[in-house]
């Protein structure tokens, strides 16, 4: 099944849209809301936080909301 899948994925054009939000970006980190093209054509909705220390490649922290969510986001401290 996974396999079938991600042959699926592989066809779909990534269509990615960033956007930084100054509201929940901090002195240590940025917020990126983002946008994309799932399965179906479903416009899917995640926040990307990323470090302002860093100097290369690091470990991303990329957060979907919850089914269902109105409004669900990670916060760093």
């Amino acid at each position: 099944m996974w396999d079938s899948l991600d042959l699926q994925l592989e066809q779909i054009p990534l269509e990615l849209e960033q956007e930084r939000d100054a509201f929940y970006s901090q002195s240590e980190y940025d917020v990126y809301r983002l946008h994309y093209t799932g399965l179906d054509g479903y416009q899917l909705f995640s926040w990307l936080s990323v470090p302002l220390s860093a100097n290369g490649p690091v470990p991303a922290l990329l957060r979907m909301p919850d089914y269902g969510s109105v409004h669900d986001i990670v916060y760093t401290p």
